[in-house]
């Protein structure tokens, strides 16, 4: 299916107005899917092309999805994520907490759904995915150290265009500068 179809348009913003626009809350696809007068195998299939856009979000096994930043973002909706929200900040501690380490899985995932939808530059492409890469595979550490994890997310906020994705551009500098 391809992004620009009215189906999925509509599908999208559905699930915007089922949601509240708030990336947490979770609904099932079929019930989006049901509102627009969809059968639950059309209802899945748009659902996954949003998953694969970054668009939207699987998270329950029996259905659950979520509209995700980008989504939001695709509908012209300014996220109502503060950037200065705990979930995108890291602590003062020598090594990444719990709470560090669901920010930056967060936050790695809302990049990837960037360089899936929309950055175009392959070079800048390119950096960006080597410093995700960089700091999963640092994060494999028993100790990962936070001062690691800030120094590969102020890599990336150098090479990410803010002009292009001033939302999760916010969001980076916010955990960069934390």
């Amino acid at each position: 299916m391809d992004m620009e179809s009215p189906e999925i348009n509509a599908y999208l913003a559905q699930l915007n107005t089922m949601t509240g626009g708030d990336p947490e809350v979770t609904v099932s696809m079929h019930e989006v899917g049901a509102v627009l007068g969809l059968g639950e195998d059309e209802a899945g299939q748009i659902a996954e092309t949003l998953f694969i856009g970054g668009h939207a979000e699987l998270k329950t096994l029996s259905g659950g999805i979520g509209i995700t930043v980008s989504g939001l973002e695709t509908l012209g909706i300014s996220p109502a994520v503060p950037v200065d929200d705990d979930a995108f900040s890291l602590s003062s501690e020598i090594i990444l907490n719990e709470r560090d380490t669901k920010n930056v899985e967060t936050l790695l995932s809302e990049i990837k759904s960037v360089l899936v939808s929309g950055l175009k530059e392959y070079e800048v492409m390119e950096a960006v995915i080597m410093d995700i890469k960089t700091i999963e595979v640092h994060m494999l550490s028993p100790l990962p150290k936070t001062e690691v994890v800030r120094a590969v997310i102020k890599s990336i906020q150098e090479a990410f265009p803010a002009k292009d994705f001033p939302g999760p551009a916010a969001r980076i500098a916010a955990m960069a500068g934390s």
